[in-house]
Order: structure tokens, then C-alpha cells, then sequence
């Protein structure tokens, strides 16, 4: 319930619940304080009155006591008006002396008893007093009412013990007790209606500004983050008139609708731009799409060969890349890369590298190590942001499925034979582009039968990574790879790859580029299925 209530019924309810808190327990103190004076002004009276007795009933009386036959009856009657009157004088119930015989106490003197009357009821402090001659106050309850009383021991010359009574009523206790806490009572609650109001009327003050910038700060975000002058006059006036931390509160929200105003414009700018950078990098993904041959099949006149290949970013632009173009009548070029870095800069270092090795092979005037050359030395050159390329490179005889082929630090591919299991090629081992401009490339030899194919892929696919931090591994892509072993077909390989590598890391992000390119060697005598 109090999760509901504004600052100022919190602040109050809490006020309430510690004054009352406080005002009941100052009450009891109160109470229990006043109780005892009573009590200890009456045990005062009690003790005095019951010496007032002594005098009355002397120890001479109490000396020659020895049965009910000791006094006369009207020794007996002379105490009892001579007590009933002291005992009207001080205020006092009862009035009298008592003495044990054996194991009974028997009244001697007093305002109502008979002489030697047993005094069966007797209480227990009573008792205690004929046992070790202490003076002892008790408050009881025995047939003749409730009281308060005090037992005075006293000793005869002769060595008797007898115990001078004296009893005041507890009604009148108990009125004055009653009239103590009503008083009381009555004293806390002005005291607390006067504390409240003025804590009422402080908190009132101290709260309706507050009250007053929350209604402002919820008109802040309905205004679009601009009061207006009409608003922002009025906070600039709390702020001139509280010098507490309600004017700081006040001039903390005037900076922060200056600073939201300026926030406001930056982030409509900052919009404004990321639109345009991200149209831009739409336009730019597009434009490098456009650099890379995407209609398959690409020779849909050939039947001596088949190839397909699959490209994913993992930004809008990357640097993977793939080509492929008729060098002659008899005669493919093929290409797979992958840029150092991500993003622009991979993506512009891409286009280069393909147009490159476009450029030198159509030529026609290179082997494909002349060609490995030529690029990386004018990569190296023009490379000022120090990235480098891994690339394989092969031209495919179609007359006799032997594929001249150069390596560039780029990924193992793997051969699918027909009838067999995918293997690894193990090629020979050259750096990477532009780690050293004048390296002098080998070229090494591939041997493709009717029906076998060639994978090429970027690192994007063994090192994609699941959300256990495991790597996709080359390992995966032999198992992706031995249900395409019967007659595969390229776009069937490709796909299959990439489906596996999709399933592997689930939902993870996806950390490279991916690409993928698949040749498959028909022979030159096939005909079109």
C-alpha cells in the first residue's frame, strides 16, 4: 500500500507511526513512574500509620497475650473503636495487629476481627515476616477485598513478636492509577496533534515543489523534451527561492532539458547520418555483389564442366571473394581470396585483388605462378594499410581435367572422387599476398576425372564458431561433403556445406565472411543431362 502513496504521505504516515510509537511508550513511562510514587507515597503512610498503631495497642498488651481468655472483651472492643477511628483519621481500610500461635495466625487487635480470630487467608509475605521478622508490602487479594499493606514486626520486652497490620483499598489505587494514564494520555495526544500539524505544514512546504517538478518532468516527456517558456519560468523560480536540495533538484532538471534539447538534435543528426551510411553500404554491397559472377549456372552451354558458388558477408561488405571466366575455348580460371580485415576497407582491397587477376590472366602472356607474381607485387605496393590476401588460383584444362594450380596461404580444398571419400589436397605452402612483394610462387598439379570436383572455401567456414566457442573445423566439412560422393553436383555441394556450417553454430553471430565455390569436372565427351 505504501509503494502507492506520493513523498508527502509517506513522509507523513512515517511521522504518524513514530509519534505514536513514541508517544505510547513515553505514556508507559509515564504511567509505570507515577505508579511507583504512588505506590512508594502509600507504603510511606502504610509504614507510618502502622507505628501509629503500635502506640495504641502497646507491647505491654501484646506482652500477656497467651489464648483467646487473655483480654477481655471489652479491652477488645475499647481497640477496636480506638483503631476504627486512627484508621478514619489517616485514610486507611484496615488497621491491626496479629500474632502466631503454633502454626496459626490469630488476629489480637484490630477494626473488624474478633479477638483471637484466625487469620487463615493470611498472605504469604505475611507469613514470611513471623518467619524472619522483616518488614514486607504486599498487594492482595484475600475475603475482605484487595489491598495494599504493610507488616511491621515489632517485639514485647518479653521476647513475643507480633505485626502491626495496616491495609489501604486498592479502588482508590486503581482511580488514581486511572486518572494518571487518562491525563497522560490526554498530554501525548495535544502534544502529538500539535507536533503533526507543524510537521504537516513543514513537509507541505517542503514537498509541493517537489510535487510541482514531477508534474513538470512528466510534461518534459509529453512536450517532446521542451517546456516551454510558461514552464520553464516557474522552475526557474524554485530555484531562485530554495536554497535546499529541492532548488538544486529544480536546477538540475533546467540543465538536463538543455542537455536533452542538444542530445535531441545531435541524435537526429547522428540518425540522419547512419541512414546514410547504411544506404550507402546497401549501394556498396550491391556494387560488390556486381563484381562477382551470381547467375548460375554461368556456362549453361557447357556440358564438359559444372561450377557453383555461394558468398555471405558478415558485414553488409566483406572481403571474400570468388571468380571464374573462360580464359579460351578449352580453358577456366578460377579464384578464391579472403581479405585480412572486414568491412570498407576488406571490401575495396577485394575489388582490387579480382580485377587484378582478371587483368593479368586474360592477357593470356603468364603461367598461373607469372600471374600469383604480378598480383601480389602490385597489391604490395599499393598497399598502405598493410593487409594481405590469401588466395588459390587454378586454370582447368577441359580437354584432359588437369588443373595447374597456385596457392596463396589460402585454405586446404578438398576433392570429391566419385565412388570415394572427400579428401584433403595437400598443396604446397605459399604465403599469403602482400606478405613480401618479390616471393616467387610454385604452382603444383591436380588431376580431375569425369565425374570428380573440386571445393574451395574461405577460412569463414572452418573457423565459424557455436555458442560453446567451438570451431567448425575442416574436419566438419569432410562429413558435410561425403553425401555429395555420388556424381555431386555443385550447387548440391555448396549448399550442403553451408547448411552445415548454419547448424553447427545455431544462433551465434556470425564472426567471418563466408564463400564457397564448387568445380565439378564432367570430361569432354558428356552430354548435357
Amino acid at each position: 500500500m505504501l509503494r502507492n502513496l506520493s513523498i508527502k504521505q509517506k513522509i507523513l504516515w512515517g511521522i504518524f507511526l513514530v509519534s505514536l510509537i513514541s508517544a505510547s511508550i513515553d505514556t508507559l513511562i509515564t504511567y509505570y513512574a507515577q505508579k511507583k510514587d504512588i505506590l512508594d507515597g502509600i507504603d510511606t503512610k502504610l509504614t507510618t500509620a502502622a507505628y501509629g498503631v503500635s502506640h495504641i495497642v502497646s507491647q505491654e498488651f501484646h506482652a500477656r497475650i497467651e489464648d483467646q481468655n487473655s483480654i477481655s472483651g471489652k479491652k477488645h472492643r475499647q481497640n477496636m473503636t480506638e483503631l476504627k477511628q486512627f484508621a478514619d483519621r489517616v485514610g486507611l481500610k484496615y488497621v491491626y495487629t496479629c500474632m502466631q500461635f503454633g502454626d496459626r495466625i490469630r488476629f489480637t487487635s484490630g477494626t473488624e476481627d474478633p479477638f483471637f480470630e484466625p487469620y487463615d487467608t493470611a498472605p504469604d509475605s505475611l507469613r514470611r515476616s513471623f518467619v524472619d521478622g522483616k518488614i514486607r508490602y504486599d498487594q492482595y487479594t484475600d475475603r475482605y477485598g484487595m489491598f495494599r499493606s504493610a507488616f511491621i514486626p515489632l517485639k514485647t520486652a518479653n521476647g513475643k513478636l507480633f505485626i502491626v497490620g495496616a491495609d489501604v483499598s486498592m479502588n482508590s489505587l486503581q482511580d488514581r492509577l486511572r486518572k494518571t494514564v487518562v491525563s497522560s494520555i490526554l498530554f501525548e495526544v495535544l502534544v502529538f496533534s500539535l507536533l503533526f500539524l507543524g510537521v504537516y505544514a513543514i513537509t507541505s512546504r517542503t514537498v509541493k515543489p517537489l510535487s510541482e517538478l514531477t508534474g513538470y518532468t512528466k510534461v518534459l516527456v509529453e512536450q517532446d523534451f521542451d517546456w516551454g517558456e510558461h514552464i520553464r519560468s516557474k522552475i526557474q523560480l524554485i530555484c531562485e527561492t530554495k536554497h535546499d536540495e529541492v532548488g538544486k533538484l529544480a536546477e538540475a532538471l533546467m540543465q538536463m532539458e538543455k542537455m536533452l534539447q542538444t542530445y535531441i538534435v545531435n541524435l537526429t543528426e547522428t540518425t540522419a547520418a547512419k541512414e546514410r551510411i547504411e544506404s550507402e553500404l546497401s549501394i556498396a554491397r550491391n556494387i560488390q555483389m556486381g563484381f562477382l559472377p551470381r547467375i548460375f549456372p554461368a556456362f549453361p552451354e557447357r556440358t564438359d564442366f559444372d561450377l557453383h558458388a555461394i558468398i555471405e558477408p558478415a558485414k553488409e561488405v566483406g572481403g571474400d571473394l570468388y571468380d571464374f571466366f573462360m580464359i579460351d575455348e578449352h580453358r577456366l580460371f578460377f579464384l578464391i581470396g579472403d581479405v585480412s580485415d572486414k568491412g570498407v576497407p576488406a571490401a575495396l582491397f577485394m575489388a582490387v585483388t579480382k580485377t587484378l587477376f582478371k587483368t593479368h590472366t586474360l592477357r593470356g602472356d603468364a603461367s598461373i605462378d607469372e600471374i600469383m607474381c604480378r598480383v601480389n607485387q602490385e597489391l604490395s605496393r599499393g598497399n598502405p594499410w598493410q593487409m594481405f590476401v590469401t588466395a588459390f588460383a587454378g586454370i582447368l584444362d577441359l580437354k584432359t581435367g588437369e588443373i595447374i594450380y597456385c596457392d596463396a596461404g589460402h585454405e586446404l580444398p578438398f576433392i570429391i572422387r566419385v565412388g570415394q571419400e572427400a579428401e584433403v589436397l595437400k598443396k604446397k605452402g605459399n604465403p599469403a599476398l602482400c606478405f613480401f612483394d618479390d616471393f616467387c610462387f610454385e604452382w603444383d598439379t591436380i588431376q580431375l576425372h569425369p565425374g570428380d570436383a573440386l571445393v574451395l572455401y574461405t577460412d569463414g567456414v572452418t573457423e565459424a564458431m557455436n555458442p560453446e566457442h567451438r570451431l567448425f573445423g575442416s574436419e566438419r566439412i569432410k562429413q558435410a561433403l561425403q553425401s555429395c560422393v555420388e556424381a555431386p553436383l555443385p550447387s548440391d555441394i555448396t549448399q550442403q556445406v553451408l547448411e552445415y556450417v548454419k547448424s553447427f553454430v545455431n544462433n551465434a553471430a556470425q564472426s567471418d565472411d563466408i564463400a564457397i565455390l564448387a568445380i565439378r569436372y564432367c570430361g569432354p565427351n558428356a552430354k548435357r543431362a
